[in-house]
């Protein structure tokens, strides 16, 4: 016998064997119990606890067999040394590995992997998609239709009808929230909840309401309204406003009726100040008002206010008193109605 050549299992097992001695037998004669038998046979020592239990188990079953336990013992350590610098394919041999039972797992992390590839590269191109700049059209009968719309900065959005096209085009926010934008090449800027009036067929007359309700980069919003004498919507007297638009500070309203009617405006001074205004198609007025002075304005459709010193003028409209501005400073409103739904609005539109 070549035990050089054997692994211990082996040499157990074919002794045994030229003995005709079972597992029961020996396991009767030794009182080592058939399991750890089977493990040294199979050349699974994992199943000792300990190295010295392994040795001790070795030497009974080589002395029940008469086989030299010195040279078993000593194959042991050999193989104990090779196991520990090899893997153990060295000592037992290779296995093989069956790689049909990992085939289906693989398949199915591999569609799974391949499948969330597909999908982010779907989304990102959605949202590459969603992210380029847009183009909208709308004929001048469905501009009420726009207020549906969120624009996002790029964006342009074209009104058309028979004669002519309005390119609005949404150029940039900045920093300070003003929403810059082109009209037909004409340059301008406003904030949120802000007006423009606009001579759209440049006729010299301001012709349409431009009402935005939000400027933020990917959610602008606006309202587009033509001026006519039926929806009582105010248009600008100034002729270089005719030719430029409104760029329009802030907004408010001050009075809600059923229908237009005269508003009784008044002006009161705390210090020196000054104010023109133009009430509906009447001559223009100029006039210092000194303090704890008072002045009445009537109008009926449109007024235009200029001021200076605005920290020193308080205005009532229907009981309600407010402010200009602050005291230095130099000021321009226009006050006008604006029809929504079944009733009509005061608005004072601030202009820069």
């Amino acid at each position: 016998m070549k035990i050089e050549k054997q692994s211990l299992g082996e040499i157990f097992k074919e002794v045994r064997k030229e003995k005709g001695l079972t597992l029961d037998e020996i396991s009767k004669e030794t009182n080592i119990p058939k399991r750890y038998l089977e493990a040294i046979e199979d050349d699974n020592l994992t199943v000792f606890s300990s190295e010295t239990y392994a040795i001790g188990f070795i030497s009974t079953y080589c002395e029940a067999l008469e086989i030299d336990k010195d040279l078993v013992l000593a194959q042991y350590k050999r193989l104990k040394k090779i196991e520990e610098d090899s893997p153990i394919e060295a000592l037992v041999g290779e296995k093989k590995t069956d790689f049909s039972k990992f085939l289906l797992p693989s398949i199915i992390v591999l569609s799974s992997f391949i499948l969330l590839i597909i999908i982010f590269l779907g989304i990102r191109t959605i949202m590459n998609k969603n992210s380029m700049p847009k183009t909208y059209y709308f004929s001048q009968a469905k501009i009420s239709r726009i207020y549906d719309v969120r624009f996002k900065v790029g964006d342009v959005l074209n009104i058309t009808n028979e004669e002519r096209t309005i390119e609005i085009t949404f150029d940039n926010v900045d920093k300070m929230n003003n929403l810059n934008f082109k009209i037909n090449n004409n340059s301008y800027s406003i904030k949120g909840n802000g007006l423009l009036t606009i001579d759209s067929d440049y006729d010299g007359t301001n012709d349409m309401n431009i009402e935005f309700f939000s400027t933020k980069p990917n959610y602008i919003r606006l309202n587009l309204s033509y001026l006519t004498t039926e929806n009582l919507t105010a248009q600008n007297p100034s002729n270089q406003a005719n030719q430029t638009g409104i760029n329009v500070i802030s907004e408010k309203e001050w009075y809600k009726a059923a229908s237009q009617k005269e508003i009784v405006m008044k002006v009161f001074a705390s210090e020196n100040c000054w104010i023109a205004y133009k009430a509906d198609d009447k001559e223009e007025k100029n006039l210092y008002l000194s303090a704890k002075g008072e002045h009445i304005i009537l109008f009926s459709n449109k007024l235009t206010l200029y001021s200076a010193n605005n920290g020193a003028i308080k205005i009532g409209i229907e009981g309600k008193e407010e402010t200009l501005g602050g005291f230095g400073e130099v000021g321009k409103s226009i006050f006008y109605w604006k029809k929504r739904d079944k009733e009509v609005v005061l608005v004072q539109a601030v202009l820069k």
